[in-house]
């Protein structure tokens, strides 16, 4: 009989020694990200609140459960619009110019967080994960509006402040020292020139995983 407790003892310590050498110390993450920014708090002319960029994250982890994040993204856009109006004819007097404005607008908007994970991998086909994360975010906007009547008018705003996120995501791993980050979602809340802003961040890409 003590024999038999000495083989289990022998091989359920195999296994949590294989199971710690399937964590990876350091995951690596890069990949395509979209950008749903809070519309009350716009700044550039013309509206619109769909921006397209990048995500990029290193994640240090300190056992098979939770690890240290370290996460930057950057989203832009581009938008134009032009507005032509015909004033109406007076019989007897020559037709008036028409008259046209044109705005054209590049936003984009970056954010630096850092914060802890928490994963869970006891699953080998999916690695599912949450984290809380805090830094700053930076806004900079171009405006510009050409009238055929006013001439040209640009301008420019920047704006760094206080950020954060709550989400979690997918992991599905390809191989030992490769996973495709299916999913990454986050509402995310920044200042944005004194106001506050409600954000959302959907991600998906590539993790390379370090020291397995």
């Amino acid at each position: 009989m003590k024999r038999f407790f000495s083989v289990i003892s022998l091989v359920l310590v195999a296994s949590l020694s294989a199971m710690a050498q399937e964590v990876p110390k350091a995951e690596v993450f890069g990949g395509y990200s979209f950008f749903r920014a809070d519309g009350s708090s716009r700044i550039r002319v013309g509206g619109g609140d769909n921006l397209n960029g990048w995500n990029a994250s290193v994640c240090g982890n300190l056992n098979s459960w939770f690890g240290l994040v370290a996460d930057f993204s950057g989203h832009y856009d581009s938008s134009s619009s032009t507005t032509e109006l015909s004033p109406p004819g007076v019989p007897g007097f020559p037709p008036l110019p028409a008259f046209s404005t044109k705005v054209k607008s590049d936003t984009n908007v970056f954010t630096f967080l850092v914060g802890p994970r928490f994963s869970y991998r006891k699953n080998e086909r999916i690695t599912p994960f949450a984290h809380v994360l805090f830094g700053a975010s930076r806004r900079h906007a171009d405006s510009e509006i050409t009238s055929s009547s006013f001439g040209r008018v640009s301008f420019s705003a920047n704006d760094t402040a206080f950020a954060a996120a709550v989400g979690g995501g997918l992991d599905v791993p390809l191989s030992k020292n490769l996973a495709l980050r299916v999913v990454q979602a986050e509402y995310v809340l920044s200042r944005s020139f004194g106001n506050n802003a409600n954000n959302a961040r959907v991600s998906t890409g590539i993790v390379f995983r370090f020291g397995n």
